[in-house]
Formats: C-alpha cells, structure tokens, sequence
C-alpha cells in the first residue's frame, strides 16, 4: 500500500497502462513539487523506462535542453513541475 502520498508507488507504475510501450509514445506527468519531480524520475528510470525530468531549481538552460531532447524524441517520459508552462 502506498499510504497517504499522492505519488504513485513503484508497484503501481510496473503495471500502469500508460507504461505500456504499445499504448502511448510519450508522457507528460505533473508534480506538485521538485523533491517529487526527482523521485518520480528516479522511480520510472528504476523500473527501467527512459524518463527525464525539469523543475524550477534548475537551470533555465538545462531545462531547454531537456525539453528540446524530449520533443525530439529522445526519452519517453517528461516528470516535471508546473515550470513547463514556462518553457
């Protein structure tokens, strides 16, 4: 059981549909916070999807750079803060 926290646990993810390679080509998945941005990241990449992240304590030039690599394809998933609508 994954308790009180909204973040989705590690078991949880393995058997997610939107994890299914045949279902989705790329995800966007919103946090609330960097501190969950970056275990959710860590988490995906664990189980072993390919998973980028940005928040707004990085900077600005990296999260471009994150951003570019993902809409170009390069990594399937994208965990990120509210700072995407400033990108």
């Amino acid at each position: 059981m994954c308790g009180q926290s909204s973040l989705i646990c590690a078991e949880q993810l393995r058997s997610h549909v939107y994890f299914d390679p045949f279902q989705i080509n790329q995800s966007i998945i919103f946090c609330n916070s960097t501190q969950r941005v970056e275990l959710l990241a860590k988490k995906i990449t664990e189980l072993g999807y390919s998973c980028y992240y940005i928040h707004a304590r990085m900077a600005q030039a990296h999260r471009n750079r994150v951003f570019h690599d993902f809409r170009a394809g390069l990594c399937r998933n994208l965990v990120c803060s509210g700072v995407l609508i400033m990108i």
